[in-house]
């Protein structure tokens, strides 16, 4: 999805106005608070306040293999699989308590 000149100003603004965010996150920020309805997923712990104070549903990416699970779209061993290469992944930030919880629970539902 393409973000628009004045997205990119918003969320340069949003970083300008809140130092603790990336660049990333303002321009996360820029494009969900533009369409209605959707909900963004992140980690980050001031991206979420800010996205909750704007009336911004928001979820972590762990939530994604609940949902997964739930709606049959796919096994609890190829979910325990994938969790288990996030958590191989030095790149990915994910809460390691709660990756290392749905780890273990998806792999007690295989």
């Amino acid at each position: 999805m393409d973000l628009p000149g004045e997205r990119v100003l918003r969320a340069q603004q949003l970083v300008r106005g809140n130092p603790q965010l990336s660049i990333l996150d303002g321009f996360a920020f820029a494009l969900i608070e533009k369409h209605a309805g959707c909900i963004l997923l992140t980690g980050d712990g001031h991206l979420r306040t800010l996205a909750t104070a704007n009336h911004i549903e928001v979820r972590e990416v762990l939530w994604i293999a609940d949902e997964i699970h739930a709606n049959g779209l796919s096994t609890a061993a190829s979910l325990h699989a994938a969790l288990l290469l996030l958590a191989g992944d030095a790149t990915v930030r994910l809460p390691r308590p709660e990756l290392t919880a749905s780890i273990r629970r998806y792999d007690a539902l295989r």
